[in-house]
């Protein structure tokens, strides 16, 4: 029997799953990224950009507290340019 997917939350307390859009910082600034794979204890989530390199590829692992959720129709033109 597989394990259940773990239950995450923003900041907002809106439950997160796989291909949602989030806001979350990155550095000294603010990526929107989609929402990759859940673990035990954080979320992977993969930049919205069109470079990347050897060092950087988008992924990062993020506490799920410090995202907020973002609807799909809100940021659709950021997702198109970037995709």
């Amino acid at each position: 029997m597989s394990k259940p997917d773990p239950e995450h939350f923003d900041k907002l307390g809106n439950q997160l799953k796989v291909n949602d859009v989030v806001a979350a910082p990155h550095h000294n600034s603010l990526m929107i990224a989609r929402v990759t794979k859940l673990n035990n204890k954080m979320i992977k989530v993969k930049e919205f950009k069109k470079t990347t390199s050897r060092w950087d590829t988008g992924e990062h692992n993020k506490y799920a507290i410090d995202t907020v959720k973002i609807h799909e129709a809100d940021a659709v033109m950021y997702i198109l340019k970037y995709t």
